[in-house]
């Protein structure tokens, strides 16, 4: 393990989900032997949002409307947001293909059929995925669907991440090339700022960023999950238009994640018995091979949602110490993870070579 020394540029990064890892290894990577990183957090790994994810990755991006309903509001046409999702379906290609990343790692390639009860073109991502075809009709049918129901169901081949297995594989790339973790809870951005420990602050702390951030536009959107054992499936069916509650079967590891529900501005990671049942007569309507596999857990968690986009922000605070604010991804964490990190990085790194003032990216 790499020593760090004082000629490192200090690197404080708050939150160890799959934002404040990523920008670890991203930083590790990129500046090794300039920076030295200490992760912060209260939780890590198997106790972060980010484990109870489903961990689906499509290189495209839903906003989330208001935070009283936490409705969907469907694919946008962001600019920003697609290329940061690009960059991380690219990541993810070359840690599968060159890396040899596998099931066991926390990755897995798999095939997916996406479900649409209107007509719908063939999307800009098509190109970004394996094997990407709009099924006939016919083929519809074959699946023992209502081709009436659904106009449009699209197949092709994408990535499931498993964050209890993806987050430690992340967690031992950091620390091998020098990386430390503290478990401690930051109560307050400015303190660590001014303490002279660090050089450069990255806060990756979700909707933590509600109290240390002061941002009160950072806000939950619940969505419930049950997980089924089903040895053997390795497939996903998404659903997206169902009352704009998305429905999903997601293989991962050890089980089958089925969801889900979209609640606004809600603390409880509680699940009620009578939404697990609906959300799993859903998906087995979807996916009838599915019926009679037995529920071995259900639980909420809470997506950081950011209105109206998240935040990627260099600040200064007395002393000229620099905080990046990285947060606010909502239910697009592993969507974006990778672009989001490469952008904080440019920002580390242009401070490396002269110093920041305070802009938006």
């Amino acid at each position: 393990m790499e020593t760090q020394t004082t000629q490192h540029t200090r690197v404080a990064v708050i939150g160890a989900g799959i934002t404040g890892l990523s920008v670890s290894l991203c930083l590790s990577r990129l500046y090794r032997g300039r920076v030295a990183i200490t992760v912060m957090a209260e939780r890590f790994s198997p106790h972060t949002t980010s484990d109870s994810s489903g961990g689906l990755v499509i290189p495209s991006f839903s906003s989330y409307g208001t935070r009283e309903n936490g409705k969907q509001a469907g694919e946008v046409a962001n600019d920003r947001l697609q290329r940061w999702a690009y960059v991380t379906y690219d990541h993810l290609h070359r840690l599968h293909d060159e890396e040899g990343l596998r099931p066991e790692d926390g990755l897995m390639l798999v095939p997916t059929y996406k479900y649409f009860e209107e007509s719908y073109p063939v999307p800009e991502w098509a190109s970004h995925v394996i094997d990407f075809r709009s099924l006939e009709a016919g083929e519809v049918t074959a699946l023992g669907l209502r081709a009436d129901l659904f106009k449009t169901v699209w197949r092709f081949k994408t990535f499931v991440i498993d964050g209890k297995r993806f987050l430690p594989w992340m967690t031992r790339r950091v620390a091998e090339m020098g990386g430390r973790f503290e478990t401690r809870k930051v109560t307050s951005l400015k303190d660590l700022c001014g303490g002279g420990d660090f050089d450069v602050v990255v806060n990756c702390t979700g909707l933590g960023s509600q109290d240390l951030a002061g941002d009160d536009e950072v806000y939950p959107v619940k969505g419930q999950v049950v997980a089924i054992e089903a040895p053997g499936f390795m497939e996903v069916h998404y659903h997206h238009e169902a009352d704009l509650h998305p429905e999903y079967v997601i293989p991962r590891t050890d089980c089958v994640l089925l969801g889900s529900t979209t609640e606004g501005d809600t603390w409880s990671t509680d699940t009620e018995p009578d939404v697990v049942e609906g959300i799993y007569k859903k998906c087995v309507g979807l996916v009838p091979r599915l019926a009679g596999s037995r529920i071995v857990g259900s639980w909420g968690c809470l997506r950081p949602v950011r209105h109206p986009e998240l935040r990627v922000e260099v600040e200064e605070v007395g002393g000229g110490t620099p905080i990046v604010h990285c947060y606010g991804h909502g239910g697009q964490g592993y969507i974006l993870h990778w672009g989001t990190a490469m952008e904080v990085a440019g920002m580390v790194g242009r401070y490396l070579e002269r110093g920041v003032k305070s802009s938006k990216l």
